[in-house]
Formats: structure tokens, sequence, C-alpha cells
């Protein structure tokens, strides 16, 4: 996990870890130039030194950046941080589905509309 303040190439501060997932983490961050707030993906750690994995990583980073779609996040940025890829997208604020469902705030019909909404940018 990187602290708090860790600067990645004088552009970007880490501000607090969003969430960690099977193949990355995912942090708020701002970008130095204009202080808008971004999200950054690394890879985690123990992946770094796997060739496949690091091409898994790219992978995703082509194919976001392929989609044009107005609900769809953009990449801005890629770069390393030590052995670590990362990338560099719009921060989008807002709640993760599944609290939203343990809440009791959605029922499955309202849940699965939200889903085929959300890949509407895919389609």
């Amino acid at each position: 996990m990187l602290p708090e303040g860790t600067e990645l190439k004088g552009r970007y501060c880490i501000e607090r870890l969003i969430d960690s997932g099977q193949m990355g983490e995912v942090y708020a961050a701002v970008r130095l130039s204009d202080g808008v707030p971004v999200a950054i993906k690394f890879i985690h750690a123990h992946w770094a030194a796997r060739e496949e994995q690091i091409h898994r990583f790219n992978q995703e980073v082509v194919a976001a950046g392929k989609v044009d779609h107005p609900a769809a996040i953009q990449i801005l940025d890629t770069g390393q941080y030590g052995d670590r890829p990362y990338f560099v997208m719009e921060l989008l604020r807002g709640t993760f589905l599944a609290d939203f469902m343990a809440a009791d705030a959605l029922d499955r019909r309202e849940a699965f509309q939200t889903i085929m909404k959300a890949l509407e940018p895919l389609a």
C-alpha cells in the first residue's frame, strides 16, 4: 500500500486508498498542476514481476482508452512507480453498488437496471 503524500513524477500526490482487488489498488490522488482530483490504479507489487500480469494490466489500459462515452471514465496518463505500472483516470465520486444493495437501498430489479446502464458505454 502506498502511503498518503506519495508523489508520482512530481505530477500526482496520493491521498488515500479507495479499494483493492485481485489485480491492483486504486487510490484517490490530486494532479499537482491544477488540483484536479484523479484516481490512480496500480498493479499489485506481487504481480509487478510477472510479465503475463503486466501484459493484462496494459491491455486494461488500452481497452479503457478505446471507450468513448460520456458515462465512461477517461484515461488521463500512464506511468511507472518503481517496478509498478499505473494509469491515471478521472475520479468518480459515489458509492459501490454492493453497498447500496447491502443497505437495501436498491432491490434486485433496480440493481439490474443500474448495471445495464453502467454497461451502455461498452455496447
